[in-house]
């Protein structure tokens, strides 16, 4: 008896696979094998920092991105004036995302020597420069001249309390997480007055994406 080539014994085990409606257990395998080969969607990163007051009993907070939840207009900035920890933080608010001089709103706040958590009263004015301890609101106008609203030393001091200074691990930026209140003043009309309430800031990292990396 002349014996079948093996080539074809193959081919003629798959006709009878298909006719009798099974298939060979490799193939079934490899279906599995590719059933089971889902691609995994990425975990959606959320952010650690966050930024938002009352102005005049209305929640405000910046510009934030819809494309990506981990980028909006805030940010803060550590450095040292002589041996003192200085804190800035900025919050804009724009429906163009710019975050500049130029935004629908600015907010700059400035702290001088914090060292640990505790309640820092500003008492200085930006323009007195970089030793100073401050917080300005800035209202762009259609005019292009700004309404810049300002603490004002000798009144009642505007309040920011430093709740934590956390430092992340293999990070020489400390960041920082608190509270913040007080009146601000117009400073071309000091009748004019914005009260700010409820400020609340947390930063673990510089710059405006704010999820962990």
């Amino acid at each position: 008896m002349t014996e079948i080539p093996f080539i074809f014994r193959f081919n003629t085990t798959m006709a009878y696979s298909r006719v009798k409606g099974t298939a060979p257990y490799s193939i079934v395998l490899l279906l599995l094998l590719l059933m089971s080969c889902k691609d995994e969607e990425p975990e959606a990163r959320v952010p650690v920092d966050s930024f938002s007051m009352e102005v005049n009993d209305r929640l405000w907070t910046p510009f934030q991105s819809k494309e990506d939840t981990c980028v909006s207009t805030y940010s803060y900035s550590f450095s040292h004036y002589g041996s003192a920890p200085v804190y800035t933080i900025y919050a804009y608010r724009d429906p163009t995302g710019r975050a500049d001089a130029y935004s629908e709103n600015l907010l700059r706040m400035r702290v001088m020597n914090v060292t640990k958590p505790g309640t820092y009263p500003l008492y200085g004015s930006y323009k007195e420069g970089i030793d100073a301890s401050y917080i300005i609101f800035q209202i762009q106008q259609s005019m292009g001249n700004p309404k810049r609203y300002v603490n004002d030393p000798s009144r009642r001091p505007f309040i920011i309390q430093v709740n934590e200074i956390p430092l992340k691990e293999r990070r020489t930026i400390p960041g920082i997480k608190g509270s913040f209140s007080g009146t601000l003043y117009n400073e071309d009309n000091l009748l004019d007055s914005l009260v700010i309430k409820k400020g609340k800031f947390t930063f673990k990292y510089p710059g405006k994406d704010h999820c962990d990396f």
